[in-house]
């Protein structure tokens, strides 16, 4: 339009020769322009300009010769249906339908995918109807279709993970999608649907109750796994450490079920059938997105024996320091994942024994052997069987109950005063630096114990005692073994092998290895590892430890040393662990 053909309100009365009535008349008759919503099999969406979205599939629409010419650039429609922001990253996500197998399946995508016609390749492994002919045009579509559908779509909020959210300045707990405090969507990683489903109710709360409340009774190493469950909620309000609760031993002695016992407060508990009890068998990444995906809520890693020390040392670490590796991105740095956690361990080998990093040994409070004393059968498999079928209601109520109270800044300010108070109180107990450390992590389920009796009705009056009490015993035990690992082993092996020395010295019983006095003690190394494992040992932690304080004859690039032995008539070389005397000497006689 030039200038000569522009026209402003006084043409309507100059030019026009209307009056003042005359133009109120055409204000009151104004309407809003609207927009033109079209729908598909019940979507509702806006149309953007230059295409044709229908059942066939998407139309690029332009003009030849006024003529207008239709390209199909998708074989299936693709709608934009929602939009949101991911609340703990900061980004964008679009909600995208389309049809496939004549039905409608969604999907959250970032809108960095959208935008990008090289990544929205990738949505093809979903079903959607992309591929690299038509890429950049629907790379165009996806950009024109979100600008026209701005004003009408709905705008919420997006997650990855569980746990502690800040919407509009107040906080509010992700359990599942079933949240009706926020509107937070939960979607999570491909992977973890598994996870999702099993954050849910079954059976009945009364049952479980009951079965609970009469294992936290009788025995305090289960009381104090049951309440330490609900202590991960509290680490972020009260700025608590993370901490581990590890399970080892040999035998089948209630392990797993104290285990399942305490993942039932949240949902469907059993590692085979696809529950919240993973296996130790994964790798450090899978490890930092379960926990990131179950910030302020346990994770339940089962069977650490099924991994060796190399792999256990780092996830401990991260674990322990609540914060996962760093990673760079095209553009700066990927954000890096934190979380807040109890991590429940099993397995037949002390986790603590198969790192030298000190603040995950610090971190880790280890109970050998059974947490069911007189270890009776027919209770730990009623057990299994009840929290099997009952499952998933403590975890909500106690969020919920949490949720309310912490909305007052007073009673948060109540919690941390009396999280302070215990873990003074343990502290003057524990008398030790170690024992200091563990009494912040202790503190917390102590707190835990009150509030969960209080929302829950838990009967179970000695629950504080009885966590007491177990924290003084492993403080004692701790304080008794407070001499290192290395030195323990050591003083173990050779007891072992004093009792068993016939078996050294004479031809007449099975070999254990070459006893010689004076010189060295040489045990062959299958049968030291054996004996390693049966105490709980990590055999190559030992060995290595031993090799660096020279307590054993090695070879350059081997624990192991050639000795001569005897084997009837010949005598041969064989690769031994050994001892040499000056440290048998030593172990002896200080």
């Amino acid at each position: 339009m030039n200038g000569k053909d522009k026209k402003d309100v006084t043409d309507f009365f100059v030019f026009l020769g209307k009056t003042k009535e005359d133009f109120q008349a055409l204000i009151n008759t104004a309407t809003e322009i609207g927009y033109n919503i079209k729908e598909l099999d019940g979507l509702k969406f806006v149309e953007p300009e230059d295409y044709l979205v229908d059942e066939q599939g998407i139309k690029h629409l332009s003009m030849f010769k006024d003529n207008t010419i239709e390209k199909l650039i998708s074989p299936a429609p693709v709608v934009i249906t929602a939009r949101a922001v991911d609340i703990d990253l900061g980004n964008e996500e679009i909600e995208i339908a389309f049809l496939r197998d004549w039905k409608w399946k969604r999907l959250w995508v970032s809108r960095r995918t959208l935008c990008d016609f090289r990544k929205v390749i990738e949505l093809s492994d979903q079903g959607v109807p992309v591929n690299s002919s038509n890429a950049r045009q629907m790379v165009d579509y996806f950009c024109a279709s979100e600008t026209t559908n701005i004003p009408v779509i709905k705008r919420t909020y997006v997650t990855r993970g569980l746990g502690w959210k800040t919407v509009d300045d107040k906080k509010v707990f992700l359990i599942h999608n079933d949240n009706s405090n926020a509107v937070i969507d939960l979607i999570p990683e491909i992977g973890f649907e598994r996870y999702v489903k099993a954050l849910r109710q079954e059976g009945s709360y009364e049952i479980w109750k009951n079965a609970i409340e009469e294992a936290i009774e009788k025995y305090p190493v289960a009381n104090f796994a049951f309440y330490a469950s609900f202590a991960a909620p509290l680490l972020n309000i009260l700025k608590a450490p993370n901490f581990i609760i590890d399970f080892w031993g040999l035998t089948s002695l209630g392990k797993t079920t104290v285990m399942e016992m305490a993942s039932s407060v949240w949902g469907y508990p059993p590692k085979e059938t696809g529950g919240l009890i993973f296996s130790w068998y994964s790798s450090k990444v899978h490890f930092e997105r379960i926990a990131n995906f179950f910030c302020d809520i346990p994770i339940f890693p089962d069977d650490s024996h099924l991994v060796d020390e190399k792999t256990i040392t780092p996830i401990l670490y991260m674990i322990a320091n609540g914060v996962g590796r760093g990673r760079g991105a095209v553009t700066g740095i990927r954000h890096t994942p934190s979380w807040h956690t109890v991590c429940f361990s099993t397995g037949e080998r002390s986790i603590s024994e198969c790192t030298t990093f000190a603040g995950a040994k610090a971190r880790t409070i280890s109970f050998h052997g059974t947490p069911f004393e007189n270890n009776i059968p027919e209770f730990i498999n009623n057990l299994t069987r009840i929290v099997r079928e009952n499952f998933g209601y403590a975890g909500p109520k106690f969020i919920e109950a949490l949720t309310a109270l912490i909305k007052d800044p007073d009673e948060i300010e109540k919690l941390k005063a009396k999280y302070r108070k215990y873990q003074s109180d343990l502290s003057l107990i524990a008398k030790t630096e170690v024992g200091d450390r563990y009494s912040h992590y202790f503190a917390v389920v102590l707190l835990a114990a009150g509030l969960v009796n209080d929302i829950l009705g838990i009967n179970n009056p000695k629950a504080k005692s009885k966590i007491m009490d177990v924290f003084v015993n492993f403080i004692n035990e701790s304080n008794n073994s407070e001499i290192d690992m290395p030195t323990r082993a050591m003083r173990y092996v050779l007891s072992w092998a004093s009792g068993n020395e016939r078996y050294f010295k004479s031809m007449d019983y099975e070999s254990y290895g070459v006893w010689v006095e004076g010189e060295h003690i040489a045990i062959y190394p299958h049968k030291l590892s054996e004996v390693l494992k049966k105490e709980g040992f990590s055999e190559k932690s030992v060995l290595k430890e031993w090799s660096n304080r020279k307590w054993i004859k090695t070879t350059e690039s081997n624990y192991t040393y050639p000795i001569r032995v005897k084997e009837g008539m010949d005598i041969k070389r064989r690769r031994m662990i050994v001892i040499q005397w000056v440290i048998v000497e030593k172990f002896y006689f200080e």
